[in-house]
């Protein structure tokens, strides 16, 4: 049989095949490739892509989504985060800023559009996309509705109850939802809609008569030793009465059902009492019958998703899960509930405390690595204050995300124990001195593989977080650790000290583009690094001094015709793993990884643009562009960048969580609402930008002055600490020179004066012009 190559007719349509690289999230070619991209593709996709085409951790599949072409939502501190053209930011949403009702009662087959006419009744006017319809089979339907808009929930329910006409003589009505919006890629989600009850058992008590004192005793060890109809017995001695042979024990926990004959089959001989006398029933509901009356008393607070009773065999006590739609109907059942005597349970007491759940996502290298101290921190957590705190394994298809999830029924334990998980998933940041050890020669593909390679020989693991210049070390003995941080800190001061900048003046920079820099590369190879993305733009040169010189030199040698066709636009050299853009023109790949990662250092960088034609270009790449060119991990720092940049220069709009070192964000309100951090579980305040201040108003707490304010007041007069310009968090300089970084916002600050930059460089040209000085004197 022949093989045959079919030619297509005129009515049929040539189907340029699918890069399953690209549907995998690896391919390296990028817009150059020549099989067919899809954005479908990577919709449908499952998450499975644990590693990119650099050997390294792809995460990007976990926590964004590509929504088109032009856009892609990312999950970034709690914020759910529009990334268009260039890697600029086009909108932030916050959970907070969204609410959700609920309309229950409706008829069966019923429409968004009538959910719409139902609301316009009552005033708000809701686009049916917002509406989502279930139907309940025969017991007719329901419909969500998510508004952007925190206070849609209460003023709709507010006016539904005012309302006479809407919703008259039908059973429908209106409830609120949690507030929730997104369900993936979420790095912490914060639950506190569930609750615990606990309450006895009907019960019983006897009272059972002996001879002797001794035989009493022995039936004592007995009964406690076996269990009647599945109750595991109470069983004390009753004094005597004074001249009396004959001795009382009263036996405990025994179930309703039990019968003076029940104990014929356990006591016999001499330990056969002589008097049984049987109590009344503490109260009469069967466990089923109870379960059902506590789910009502809880269903009065507020709707319920999910009630679960455990009744375990020889308890007491009966421990339910229930688990509300609203987090505030969880809180109203604890104020209302707990610690309360309920008649219809004998005047026992209902115990209710809300359940308090928190969960993130953690790289399963670094979980394996820290396994250990993860399983002290579990045993600790519950011996304290009966948290938990439990796993869930990645699926067989991916190795790169491990949940962890923190729980319990109180919000200081579990804060406590979030807080000491998230010291140990934080790491150890290698220091040079004061300062975290970093160096741009980090950023590459061989400086990853350096690192994983010295991590396997020293049994931890290595992190390299590009956007925060700084190594996390997790794992390990601490003398390995601290070996290989001196390990890193000299292999930097090697190359620190082999490492030569040149500064590219107007002149310089156009004889580099001119020839210069296609024979510094052709002669010192990848020694030589162009920086074109600084400010200014600089050559970095690793060698000793003559090769700086001959460098020097050969950059200013006769010029040629400058830049080649296939030269790459950031090193004017011929590009190496080349990429070509849209716009025709290309790059080595990783000259784009270093644009890209520069991002952050100055508001210049954004929107990323092409280069080429000599810096003329100046086209800003697409979104899926930069995507496909980038590795997995650094496209991730480079939103990363890219966000923390737009939170940094909006300082009105949003703040981070109060508390040191936390990530999350929230966003700033007039009216003093209160939201729970959903990494640290604080409660902040969104208008005074503090924890929150129950009991007290926005400006009543504004013109307290407790006498811990007094004292902090006092420390920062002594000790000289200052509010940052930018975003009013507390810091102090304790040693170096005037120059100094805001850790929670990340903005540069003259000491000086307190005048604020963008860019370290920036600040210092600034402290020599105005001050002449950089020093801490």
């Amino acid at each position: 049989m022949k093989n045959t190559i079919s030619t297509p007719t005129s009515n049929q349509k040539i189907e340029i095949p699918a890069c399953t690289f690209f549907i995998k999230g690896v391919c390296k070619n990028g817009i150059s490739c020549r099989f067919r991209h899809e954005n479908d593709a990577i919709l449908d996709r499952p998450l499975n892509s644990p590693v990119n085409i650099n050997g390294e951790k792809n995460l990007a599949p976990y926590n964004a989504m590509i929504a088109n072409d032009k856009s892609i939502i990312h999950e970034l501190n709690g914020a759910r985060v529009t990334f268009e053209d260039g890697a600029e930011i086009s909108s932030v949403k916050l959970a907070s800023d969204f609410s959700r009702i609920q309309i229950t009662g409706l008829s069966s087959g019923v429409s968004a559009a009538f959910v719409t006419g139902i609301l316009l009744g009552l005033g708000f006017q809701v686009p049916e996309s917002n509406i989502l319809v279930k139907a309940l089979g025969t017991e007719g339907s329901v419909a969500e509705v998510k508004m952007e808009d925190s206070g849609f929930a209460k003023a709709v329910i507010r006016k539904f109850d005012s309302s006479k006409n809407v919703g008259a003589g039908t059973k429908i009505a209106v409830k609120a939802m949690g507030e929730n919006i997104s369900k993936e890629g979420q790095v912490n989600r914060l639950q506190l809609s569930t609750v615990t009850c606990t309450w006895w058992r009907p019960s019983r008590s006897a009272w059972l008569v002996f001879k002797s004192q001794t035989d009493a005793a022995r039936a004592k060890v007995v009964l406690e030793s076996r269990a009647v109809l599945g109750r595991i017995l109470t069983c004390s001695l009753q004094p005597g009465i004074r001249f009396s042979t004959s001795s009382t024990l009263q036996v405990g926990n025994l179930d309703i059902r039990t019968q003076k004959t029940s104990f014929d089959a356990i006591l016999h001989g001499s330990m056969k009492p002589q008097k049984i006398t049987l109590g009344d029933p503490s109260y009469r509901f069967p466990d089923k019958q109870a379960g059902e009356h506590i789910k009502g008393l809880l269903q009065d607070k507020g709707e319920i998703d999910s009630f679960e009773p455990h009744f375990l065999p020889g308890n007491p006590k009966v421990k339910a899960t229930a688990t509300f739609i609203n987090r505030d109907a969880a809180a109203l059942a604890v104020r209302s509930l707990n610690n309360r005597a309920q008649e219809a349970l004998g005047n026992s007491k209902l115990f209710v405390n809300q359940v308090i759940s928190i969960k993130c996502n953690v790289l399963t290298c670094i979980m394996e690595t820290v396994k250990d101290e993860i399983n002290r921190l579990r045993e600790k957590a519950w011996k304290d204050g009966h948290v938990h705190l439990k796993e869930y394994p990645p699926p067989q298809t991916s190795n790169a995300i491990t949940a962890v999830r923190v729980f319990g029924d109180s919000l200081e334990h579990v804060r406590k124990a979030k807080a000491e998980l998230d010291k140990i998933l934080a790491g150890t940041v290698v220091m040079d001195g004061a300062l975290p050890l970093w160096d741009i020669s980090f950023s590459s593909p061989a400086s990853l593989h350096y690192l994983n390679e010295l991590s396997r020989d020293s049994k931890l693991y290595i992190h390299r977080e590009a956007q925060r210049g700084r190594l996390l070390i997790y794992g390990g003995l601490p003398a390995v650790r601290l070996n290989v941080e001196r390990t890193l800190v000299a292999k930097i001061k090697a190359l620190q000290q082999l490492t030569h900048t040149v500064i590219l003046t107007p002149d310089l920079l156009a004889k580099a583009m001119q020839g210069g820099m296609r024979r510094l590369k052709r002669r010192f190879g990848a020694s030589v690094v162009l920086n074109i993305s600084t400010y200014p733009k600089t050559i970095s040169i690793v060698g000793s001094a003559t090769v700086v010189q001959e460098a020097q030199a050969l950059l200013l040698e006769y010029t040629d015709q400058g830049q080649g066709e296939d030269d790459c636009v950031v090193c004017w050299t011929e590009a190496t793993d080349p990429i070509r853009t849209r716009c025709g023109h290309f790059y080595c790949r990783d000259c784009f990884a270093n644009q890209a990662s520069s991002v952050g250092e100055g508001k210049h960088n954004l929107p990323i643009r092409c280069y080429g034609n000599d810096g003329k270009c100046l086209r800003i790449f697409s979104i899926s562009d930069i995507n496909s060119m980038l590795s997995a991990t650094a496209f991730e720092e480079l939103l990363k960048a890219s966000f923390d940049t737009y939170v940094r220069t909006r300082p009105k709009n949003f703040q981070h969580c109060p508390t040191p070192n936390c990530i999350q964000i929230y966003r700033i309100s007039k009216t003093g609402e209160v939201v729970i951090c959903s990494i640290c579980l604080t409660p902040i305040c969104t208008t005074c930008n503090v924890v929150a201040h129950d009991g007290t108003t926005c400006e009543q707490y504004k013109d307290m002055f407790s006498e811990d304010t007094i004292a902090f007041e006092r420390w920062k007069k002594e000790e000289d600490g200052r509010n940052c310009p930018n975003c009013n968090v507390t810091i102090q300089k304790s040693h170096g020179c005037n120059h100094m970084q805001c850790t929670q916002c990340s903005i540069h600050i003259c000491w000086f004066c307190m005048e604020t930059f963008d860019t370290g460089e920036r600040c210092y040209g600034h402290m020599n012009k105005a001050h002449r000085d950089y020093s801490g004197e």
